[in-house]
């Protein structure tokens, strides 16, 4: 699809929401920069750095995106 959603990235990660239809609630898909960086991510995410990543997301503007899933 193509459409607008809150995209964040840093040097380690990019994440995007995606808002379920009808609802309140999103689906929040965060990826590691690097390839085949997904278990170190998962070692050094802290609760306090995703915290920070979506409040970082949630003041941004929207962008464009097409977002493709294997879904």
């Amino acid at each position: 699809t193509n459409d607008r959603f809150p995209y964040y990235e840093n040097q380690h990660i990019q994440m995007v929401s995606l808002p379920f239809k009808n609802s309140e609630m999103q689906l929040l898909i965060i990826l590691p920069k690097k390839t085949f960086g997904l278990a170190k991510l998962e070692d050094k995410l802290t609760g306090e750095e995703l915290f920070s990543y979506i409040g970082a997301l949630n003041h941004l503007t929207k962008l464009s995106y097409v977002v493709n899933s294997p879904l």
